[in-house]
């Protein structure tokens, strides 16, 4: 190869590993995301059931 075709193919390679690094960042955001987004659904089936289960309780006395 020629100093040239080295050049570009080490430039090509970069930008790769760049365009990879980029999805993988935006792969683990979109993740946390929808992590997050079912934490907070838990915590508010979680807080429901406690206020059933204290109206349930009140009912019962």
């Amino acid at each position: 190869m020629t100093s040239v075709s080295n050049a570009v193919a080490g430039t090509d390679k970069n930008w790769r590993n760049r365009r990879s690094q980029k999805l993988d960042k935006m792969e683990l955001l979109n993740l946390q995301s929808s992590l997050q987004s079912e934490i907070q659904a838990k915590q508010a089936i979680s807080e429901d059931l406690s206020k059933t289960r204290e109206a349930l309780l009140a009912a019962q006395k």
